[in-house]
C-alpha cells in the first residue's frame, strides 16, 4: 500500500510541472464526464440501423457493468470502510471529496469495465478510453483520494463486472429489449414531428 509519505512525495515531484498537476487534478475531479459524453454521442450519432444497434448494445453492456460494479463496490464499502488518504492526512487532499469508503476505486472499476467492453466490441475509441482509465486511476492516487491498492482493486472489480456481462444471455436479452423500445419510440417521435 502506498503510504501518505509516498503520496506526498509524488505530489511534490509531479507538482513541479504545473500543467501535469492541473491536468491530473482536472481528470480526478471531472474525468468521468468524458465517458458520459462519449456514451451520449455514440448513442445518437447517425449510422446504418445495424451499426447503430450494435453500438447501442455495446453501450448498454457498459452500463450494465457499471451498475453491477457500483453495486459490488457499495457492498464492499459497507463491509470494510477503509479511510481515504486525505482523511488520514488532510494535507494530501487536492480535490474536494466525501469521506466515504476508499476501497475499491469506483472511478477505476467503472472506467476499466467500459474500456474492456469497448475493446471487445472494437469500438473506435476503445484503446484510448482503456488507457485513459489507467490515467484516471492514477489521478485519483495523485490527488490523495485513493491508495494504489484501491485502484488495483478497482481494476479487478472492473474486469469482474465486465466478465459478468460480456456475452451473457441475460445481458443480450435486456439490451435487445431496450434497443427495440428505443427504436419504436424514435419512429413514433419522427412521425409525430412530421404530423405537427
Amino acid at each position: 500500500m502506498m503510504k501518505s509519505q509516498e503520496i506526498r512525495f509524488m505530489q511534490k515531484v509531479i507538482g513541479k510541472y504545473t500543467w501535469v498537476h492541473v491536468l491530473l487534478v482536472g481528470i480526478a475531479r471531472f474525468g468521468y464526464v468524458l465517458y458520459i459524453v462519449y456514451g451520449i454521442v455514440e448513442w445518437f450519432r447517425p449510422a446504418s440501423f445495424r451499426e447503430l444497434q450494435q453500438r447501442r448494445h455495446t453501450l448498454l453492456y457498459c452500463l450494465f457493468s457499471v451498475m453491477i460494479g457500483s453495486g459490488i463496490s457499495f457492498i464492499i464499502g459497507k463491509i470494510w470502510r477503509r479511510r481515504r488518504p486525505f482523511v488520514k492526512d488532510a494535507s494530501l487532499g487536492l480535490i474536494p471529496h466525501t469521506d466515504n469508503a476508499s476501497f475499491p476505486s469506483n472511478h477505476t472499476a467503472n472506467s476499466t469495465a467500459v474500456g474492456l467492453h469497448l475493446l471487445q466490441h472494437r469500438a473506435m475509441l476503445g484503446p484510448v478510453l482503456t488507457v485513459y482509465s489507467m490515467v484516471l486511476g492514477f489521478s485519483r492516487i495523485y490527488t490523495g483520494v485513493h491508495y494504489v491498492t484501491d485502484v488495483l482493486g478497482g481494476v479487478i472489480l472492473g474486469a469482474i463486472s465486465h466478465f459478468l456481462v460480456a456475452r451473457r444471455s441475460w445481458a443480450i436479452r435486456w439490451a435487445d429489449s431496450i434497443c427495440y423500445g428505443c427504436a419504436v419510440l424514435e419512429v413514433l417521435v419522427k412521425k409525430w414531428w412530421h404530423l405537427r
